[in-house]
């Protein structure tokens, strides 16, 4: 018996757009039947999720500065990468840190620091 798709709807307050809410049964399925049929043709799945994610991400420019900003406070970009991330200049990104009270890195704060960052990349290298 062929699957049935549905999508659910609910307005968001903040915003009043319509969102599909993820359920069994609905267009989350049928995303994830289709992606494996990518698969089965032939196609990579990591390089349509990229993709995919690149494309969602470039018409979402909010949710990108949001994530430059999480993945920066997080430690696990760099001021330039989450400038790159978030589109906006270098000092663009440092006001918006700034803003959001999230504390710009300045690199090794000691000597024992810079050692370990120094050996992490003689490791890597």
């Amino acid at each position: 018996m062929a699957k049935s798709y549905k999508a659910g709807r609910s307005k968001e307050k903040s915003d009043e757009m319509t969102q599909f809410i993820i359920k069994e049964g609905t267009m989350l399925d049928y995303e994830t039947d289709a992606l494996e049929a990518t698969t089965k043709l032939g196609y990579d799945k990591s390089e349509i999720l990229h993709s995919a994610l690149r494309m969602y991400f470039d018409t979402n420019k909010e949710l990108k500065v949001k994530i430059a900003v999480e993945l920066y406070k997080e430690g696990k970009v760099s001021l330039g990468k989450a400038s790159e991330v978030a589109d906006l200049s270098y000092e663009e990104m440092k006001e918006l840190l700034a803003k959001n009270k999230v504390r710009i890195r300045r690199g090794p704060v000691s000597l024992k620091e810079l050692k370990t960052k120094a050996k992490e990349l003689a490791e890597i290298l």
